[in-house]
């Protein structure tokens, strides 16, 4: 959802198989965006999404990932300060391993 380059490439390998181009396919994408100003950011994120149904009705990556966490939340009865917990210990791990 939120990976552009791989998200595209999926996407991509997806049609081609699907309309018969390709029997098989192999994606790989790579991204990085921390230099990137966040609108611009949000764009090219949002390019890989399906304008008909998704970006026109605002379903860009942040607000998926709320109805994902969301709907984990209200089917495992796990709270918001469990899943900050998680964020924490990733963002804590990620600062010391740069």
């Amino acid at each position: 959802m939120a990976c552009a380059s791989g998200g595209a490439a999926f996407r991509n390998a997806f049609f081609a198989i699907a309309s018969g181009q390709a029997d098989s396919a192999l994606v790989s994408g790579v991204e990085k965006m921390c230099n990137v100003p966040s609108p611009e950011a949000m764009r090219n994120l949002c390019l890989v999404e399906d304008l008909t149904w998704e970006s026109f009705h605002g379903m860009v990556p942040p607000s998926g990932f709320a109805l994902i966490a969301s709907r984990y939340m209200h089917e495992y009865g796990v709270t918001q300060e469990q899943l900050a917990k998680i964020a924490v210990k990733n963002h804590k791990n990620g600062s010391q391993n740069p």
